[in-house]
């Protein structure tokens, strides 16, 4: 990777704000920074692989740009490492290559009456179905006409081609172009109806060969979705969808079937699944009660690349309640539901799993507050009576109280953790393997000097994991101090962690870690910051006479632009 492009960039940025400072109707706010690690490892008595590159440079901007009326939001974040775990070292990259490259981000939208357009890195959230969380790199438009009626529209690549390079060990992948839109009328916030559309597909062309691991897809989502306020209190919402995809665009094509709209908007072929999802809650918000009974259902043919881990064919109930008591001194939420796997039964017998959460939060006094926590996680085949049934419950237990003690020289708060994670697996033939208990205590202390500014603080922690087999334990202790200079200009920071670990009481693992940070207001916009790190670790009894020592220095500096 060429240094100079990041550079250039951001001189070009840094410059383009000077200069356009001094034009009338011209305004900026927002922050702007550069960031530099430097990380080296020494290992002696074998090979231990690094756990970040040696160095890595960040500009880091964001904030908003008026032009005579017009607010420009913008976001900008450029590496000089040009590589991730998808992506080979790029040996030659212009401009473009590397605006483009996902390791960055370069994204503006400019804001007018009537809506924004969108350039650059963009994440086209539509609707839960459709467009999901994946990042586009492109163009689009997100208009409100007449307070009711909203258009919109984003067109880029989600993915860059990457030529396969076997010996490499890499796959390589395709250009993948995404298609989103969406048009409907109501109020965001209020009552309305939207239909929304995302269409995906990778193009075969875009790499020099067809690659032979990684197949190219197709996939097209169509989806209406609404809201109806009943009142200020009651509203319903839903989501309703149908999703065409095919596996493999490649693969033989057939004619005749059905699909309708999707069909005609998707090649079909041997690969090709058409699917429906649909979700449905009624919420009710009140003063000190308020719930929400969600329902969700897809088929096993429903697939969203905007969400590539969702998992179809399963059904979804649950019922989700929240009081206040006591004046709002007493908060408990919680859920009780239940999902059903392979409604289909195309993968075997159905599986349900039971959900459970409550979480209580206690004011007790000005000065002692209680947290409890409760999840429950239950699985089971519809299988009963065989040494194939699957059966666990998965259970997790917390209880976090907290005591301060205010005086005129000295606040004082001490923070307590239990944490307890029961795994029971009822399954005839694993079932006493699997099966595992884990605790966790926390314990920290922070005093604070109310007329200096000095902190000091203490946190000790115990893990404990038992299984059948084996047992396993983690033990750590911290120290840290702060305080600040020059009239809080100036602020320092040091820290102090041992921790040990063990399996069965074997020769342990042992690390100890010394951090410092440093920050300092530079000019009243500007400032410095420095964190560095030095970890010794010596392995125990899976890897004796192995150890390492590794360093880590991150600096910044960040302008705030007002």
């Amino acid at each position: 990777m060429n240094i100079k492009v990041p550079v250039f960039l951001i001189v070009f940025l840094l410059f383009t704000l000077k200069l356009s400072a001094q034009t009338p109707g011209f305004t900026y706010s927002g922050q702007l920074g550069v960031t530099g690690d430097f990380y080296r490892m020494n290992a002696t008595g074998g090979e231990v692989r690094p756990r970040r590159p040696d160095e890595m440079f960040r500009f880091m901007g964001s904030g908003s740009i008026g032009v005579k009326g017009i607010n420009i939001p913008f976001s900008v974040m450029l590496s000089n490492n040009q590589r991730n775990i998808n992506t080979p070292i790029p040996t030659d990259q212009n401009l473009i290559d590397f605006i483009v490259n996902p390791v960055n981000s370069v994204g503006f939208a400019p804001t007018f009456k009537f809506g924004k357009v969108t350039l650059g890195t963009y994440v086209p959230k539509f609707t839960s179905y459709t467009s999901g969380d994946i990042r586009v790199f492109g163009a689009g438009l997100d208009a409100l006409f007449n307070k009711k009626w909203r258009v919109a529209f984003h067109a880029g690549n989600g993915q860059i081609p990457v030529s396969q390079n076997l010996p490499l060990g890499v796959q390589g992948a395709y250009t993948r172009r995404v298609y989103t839109g969406k048009v409907g009328y109501g109020e965001d916030n209020g009552t309305h109806l939207h239909f929304a559309m995302m269409k995906v597909t990778d193009i075969v062309r875009s790499v020099p060969e067809v690659l032979g691991a990684i197949p190219p897809s197709d996939n097209i989502v169509l989806s209406v979705s609404g809201r109806w306020k009943i009142n200020d209190q009651y509203s319903v919402e839903g989501e309703a969808a149908r999703s065409g995809f095919t596996d493999n665009t490649l693969a033989n094509q057939f004619e005749g079937g059905s699909g309708g709209l999707i069909r005609s908007m998707l090649p079909i072929n041997v690969s090709s699944r058409l699917g429906t999802a649909a979700k449905l809650s009624i919420n009710q918000q009140g003063k000190n009660f308020s719930s929400r009974i969600y329902v969700d259902y897809m088929t096993e043919g429903f697939r969203s690349l905007g969400y590539p881990f969702l998992q179809p064919d399963q059904i979804n109930y649950r019922f989700e309640p929240r009081v206040n008591l006591m004046g709002g001194k007493v908060a408990i939420s919680g859920a009780i539901g239940q999902r059903v796997n392979n409604v289909s039964e195309l993968k075997g017998s159905k599986t349900t799993q039971l959900t459970g959460m409550l979480n209580v939060n206690w004011q007790a006094t000005e000065k002692l507050s209680l947290a409890a926590s409760y999840n429950n996680f239950g699985f089971r085949s519809t299988v009963r009576n065989d040494t194939l049934r699957v059966e666990n419950v998965n259970q997790s237990i917390n209880f976090t109280p907290t005591y301060s003690i205010p005086t005129d020289k000295y606040t004082h708060v001490i923070t307590g953790s239990a944490s307890f994670d029961i795994f029971n697996d009822y399954n005839l033939i694993t079932g006493r393997e699997n099966s595992n208990n884990s605790n966790t205590y926390l314990g920290s202390y922070i005093l604070t000097f109310n007329q200096k500014p000095l902190n000091i603080d203490f946190t000790v922690m115990q893990f404990t994991n038992k299984l059948p087999t084996q047992e396993m334990r983690m033990r750590s202790a911290t120290a840290g101090v702060s305080y600040q200079f020059m009239e809080k200009k100036m602020s320092s920071g040091l820290k102090l962690t041992l921790m040990e670990n063990s399996v069965d009481k074997l020769d342990p693992s042992r690390q100890v870690m010394t951090q410092i940070t440093y920050k300092y207001n530079v000019l009243k916009k500007l400032t410095f910051g420095m964190n560095g790190s030095i970890n010794l670790f010596r392995f125990g009894t899976e890897r004796p006479g192995v150890r390492f020592q590794e360093s880590l220095l991150s600096t910044s500096l960040n302008y705030t632009i007002k």
